[in-house]
């Protein structure tokens, strides 16, 4: 079967394909295959094939009104539910969905994938170099964003301050260093707390 607009998912191994030819010379096609309003096939490819090839009615469902991505994401749906696919294969289509601009949230609704998943996935494939991130993503809220949030590094110095010969974390309020020594040059060491008073 060669490649076609709305296959995403890899084609069928020889033995899914012949379980799928011989369910349907038994039964026929029991799902109908799902197509735009031009004809073109979004959900189905195989079922078509082999009910051609036997010359078998092949039932169809029109889907008109859908965008190209809403077609290609309606076949990822569909096959996903339906396919057993292996981990290499789910990850295959992460970063297909990742690379056509979707958000990592959008793609773990599609794939029924943890988004904390999606997430490991999308930034292993980056790191590797096997997925080049969009500039933008789209999200269900249909604003685009920056695919990658530039992190900075953040130092020490850039949330304390010296208060009285400490250093203060300006955040918490916390003493996060001690000087070495009293501010007479001596060392001093700290008290140690107090337990409860004796009743």
């Amino acid at each position: 079967m060669t490649a076609v607009k709305y296959q995403t998912m890899p084609p069928l191994s020889p033995e899914q394909y012949a379980q799928l030819e011989q369910s349907i010379l038994a039964d026929g096609v029991q799902v109908p295959i799902i197509v735009d309003e031009s004809g073109v096939i979004i959900d189905g490819h195989h079922r078509k094939a082999i009910a051609d090839h036997h010359g078998l009615h092949c039932p169809r469902e029109v889907r008109s009104m859908l965008t190209e991505d809403q077609k290609i994401e309606l076949s990822v749906q569909l096959n996903i539910a339906r396919r057993q696919l292996s981990k290499e294969e789910i990850v295959a289509q992460i970063a297909r969905l990742r690379e056509s601009g979707k958000s990592i949230r959008r793609i773990s609704e599609l794939t029924s994938v943890p988004k904390s998943t999606v997430s490991d996935a999308v930034r292993e494939l980056s790191e590797t170099g096997q997925l080049e991130q969009p500039e933008t993503v789209r999200g269900n809220d249909g604003k685009d964003r920056p695919a990658v949030f530039k992190r900075t590094e953040t130092t020490k110095e850039e949330f304390t301050e010296e208060v009285d010969g400490m250093t203060v974390d300006t955040r918490t309020g916390e003493i996060v260093d001690t000087p070495p020594a009293g501010l007479d040059g001596k060392e001093y060491k700290r008290p140690e707390p107090r337990g409860p008073k004796p009743v």
